[in-house]
């Protein structure tokens, strides 16, 4: 199962405007992370969703961290309502959809932040 659509959409807009920023190509960023041109297109488009271990490659790649990609996701970390940011709803459901051994490497990547 993968995130959900408007998630997905979400994550090909930043991950694509990154891409953008950096004039990159696709080709060129998906030969800095191992990837196929094709896949990161898939990606970008919002048809595919990455998976953990593949936004692990990409960001690099996008000399990008974890906390670029969330603050994009959610650039207002503190709403007037006092409701959660976006972001937390955001990371619920990429946890939710996380495989047991995505989820692996998130707490592995996690416990180096104690």
């Amino acid at each position: 199962m993968g995130a959900p659509a408007p998630i997905r959409r979400q994550l090909a807009t930043v991950l694509r405007t990154r891409r953008e920023e950096l004039s990159l190509s696709q080709e060129a960023v998906a030969a800095r992370c191992d990837m196929s041109p094709r896949y990161l297109r898939s990606l970008e488009s919002g048809r595919s969703t990455a998976s953990v271990e593949t936004l692990g490659r990409l960001l690099p790649a996008l000399d990008w961290t974890w906390a670029d990609v969330a603050e994009r996701l959610d650039p207002e970390p503190q709403r007037a309502t006092g409701a959660p940011p976006d972001i937390h709803r955001v990371l619920d459901e990429l946890w939710a959809a996380a495989s047991l051994r995505e989820r692996k490497v998130i707490r592995r990547v996690l416990a180096g932040f104690r």
